[in-house]
């Protein structure tokens, strides 16, 4: 049987510039994943390393590493795959930009009953199987607090309709804790 555990570990400082922005550079992402039957293990790490302009907003530069350990006579890690991503913040929002838009990825000012449409990514095992978009709708609101710092935390689940790997919790600042950008994972079997 397999069982997928996921680990979220930011190391981002939430300070007093951190009230107005997201991905400041240098915040690394940290998830980690595990197939228990077959030993295969994957870590994601998503790092803020510097700013552009797209379409007259300023955006956060993300770097992607996918990497992959197979459990095999050499024990050698793999990277699977290495790119960029590109988010801006914006009045308690985060908008992402695929497909040559930007999609609002979370809105922390939203309440419970709101929705709105994301992009995501259909994964089968750990390879790229095509994307697109779904729905993610506003379950609960509460807070947190971190270094000090009382934090919105929003839970998106899907729409009746939406294809998303959910359920999302996303705290204002950092993120999801499973993945910052929504997935749709089919293991294989």
């Amino acid at each position: 049987m397999k069982k997928l555990f996921i680990l979220f570990f930011a190391i981002t400082t939430i300070g007093a510039n951190a009230q107005n922005d997201f991905a400041p550079i240098g915040a690394k992402w940290h998830y980690y994943s595990e197939d228990y039957s077959s030993g295969w293990q994957s870590i994601y790490i998503l790092e803020s390393i510097g700013d552009t302009v797209i379409k007259a907003k300023t955006c956060k530069i993300l770097r992607e590493t996918d990497i992959l350990k197979v459990p095999d006579v050499a024990k050698i890690d793999t990277t699977i795959s290495s790119n960029v991503r590109y988010v801006y913040y914006e009045n308690n929002k985060v908008f992402w930009f695929k497909y040559n838009n930007f999609y609002k990825l979370y809105d922390f000012d939203a309440k419970v009953g709101d929705s709105w449409e994301v992009p995501f990514e259909v994964k089968c095992g750990y390879q790229s199987n095509g994307d697109s978009l779904g729905n993610v709708l506003v379950e609960k609101i509460d807070t947190m607090t971190i270094n000090g710092q009382m934090l919105r935390r929003i839970y998106l689940n899907k729409t009746t309709d939406s294809k998303v790997n959910i359920p999302i919790v996303a705290i204002e600042h950092i993120g999801s804790m499973g993945n910052i950008f929504p997935v749709c994972s089919l293991l294989l079997a």
